[in-house]
């Protein structure tokens, strides 16, 4: 049986050689073996068992950005350290044909931890799958069916993410665009479903009532703007509507 000494030594070992291929520099290397040395081995074992079965202790990795972020080829070479693959076959039942299927290629994957957004915590433990209350002025949602608007946190969340196309039909069709907002429900009841390359992007500025009334904020301050307009045409579409 292995000494105390030598299975610390393997562990050690272990984990410095992957803390080595995540960060070039050695900062955190030395994090933990300045760590591990301040211990005796009585010591270390016990921190090591409570550490093994707690399962939500983690060994770090700190990073500074542009200065020792690790790049895909560091986690590879990590992950050959601990022998595990980044990448494997992914099977999934199809439940239409009632069998089950496999990716014809191998794909990422591993743990994804999401947290809830604070705000979300805090602001929105109501939920509210409806959005017809809206402001007659914008057209956004309100009252009851406020809880359903996106907030400024989790837009700003989602830009981050890249997801733009999501933040096209949450901003478009399913927020105050209400020609594309026809066009999505229409398409919905017709075929039973909706693709976004259906919903264009409409040009009239009388579909954007939010704008509309942004701009009019701006007028009555004396500033102009061109948020929906170029010059006079929102005046003279109005006028020509009123003939």
């Amino acid at each position: 049986m292995a000494s105390t000494s030598t299975k610390r030594k393997r562990i050690v070992d272990l984990i410095t050689s992957v803390l080595d291929k995540l960060d070039r520099t050695g900062a955190n290397t030395k994090k933990y073996l300045d760590f591990f040395n301040a211990m005796n081995d009585k010591q270390f074992e016990a921190w090591m068992k409570s550490f093994a079965s707690d399962p939500d202790k983690f060994i770090t990795v700190e990073v500074l950005p542009f200065k020792n972020e690790p790049k895909f080829s560091d986690i590879e070479a990590a992950a050959k350290v601990l022998n595990l693959p980044l990448e494997e076959y992914v099977y999934l039942r199809d439940e239409k044909e009632g069998h089950t299927v496999r990716t014809p290629y191998k794909i990422p994957v591993m743990y994804i931890y999401v947290k809830r957004l604070q705000q979300i915590v805090a602001k929105k433990t109501a939920v509210s799958s409806s959005i017809k209350t809206r402001n007659a002025i914008t057209n956004q949602v309100t009252s009851d069916d406020k809880v359903s608007r996106m907030s400024d946190e989790e837009t700003n969340s989602m830009i981050a993410q890249g997801n733009f196309e999501t933040l096209k039909e949450m901003m478009g069709p399913r927020a105050g665009n209400a020609g594309q907002k026809r066009i999505m429900y229409n398409n919905i009841a017709r075929d039973g479903f909706v693709k976004m390359s259906d919903v264009k992007m409409g040009d009239s500025i009388f579909e954007k009532p939010e704008l509309n009334a942004l701009d009019v904020y701006l007028m009555g301050m004396g500033l102009k703007s061109d948020l929906v307009t170029d010059g006079n045409k929102l005046i003279a579409s109005i006028n020509s509507r009123i003939e």
